[in-house]
């Protein structure tokens, strides 16, 4: 008896309505597959605005932390990042973890002349 019930519930009930055309149709933005490019410049442009954990990047830019750890490594290839200091991470608490820049004024071991030094 009940199980009859349940199905005549489900099918007496109004049909969803789904349209696969226009602007109706919405992928899930979380999971939409973006460029390797895209997400590499945006890694380096988020490193810009100040000294960050590779977690705190990740989550700001809703990028897998695995492929943030892969730019930072070629952003560190082609020194362009820098390994600013190692502390707590605001996220996991963890300790030990390694804040990057990419802003010239925070590299201590830039070896870059000045133009006008005598």
């Amino acid at each position: 008896m009940k199980n009859k019930s349940k199905r005549d519930a489900i099918n007496n009930s109004t049909p969803l309505s789904i349209s696969l055309t226009g602007e109706s149709f919405r992928t899930n933005q979380r999971y939409k597959k973006q460029s390797i490019k895209v997400q590499f410049n945006q890694t380096e442009k988020a490193f810009f605005n100040g000294y960050f954990t590779m977690k705190t990047i990740a989550v700001q830019l809703d990028i897998d932390r695995s492929n943030i750890c892969r730019y930072v490594a070629t952003l560190r290839k082609l020194n362009r990042i820098q390994l600013v200091k190692k502390g707590n991470c605001p996220i996991t608490k963890s300790s030990g973890v390694g804040f990057y820049t990419t802003i010239p004024e925070y590299c201590v071991s830039c070896n870059q002349l000045n133009l006008f030094e005598l």
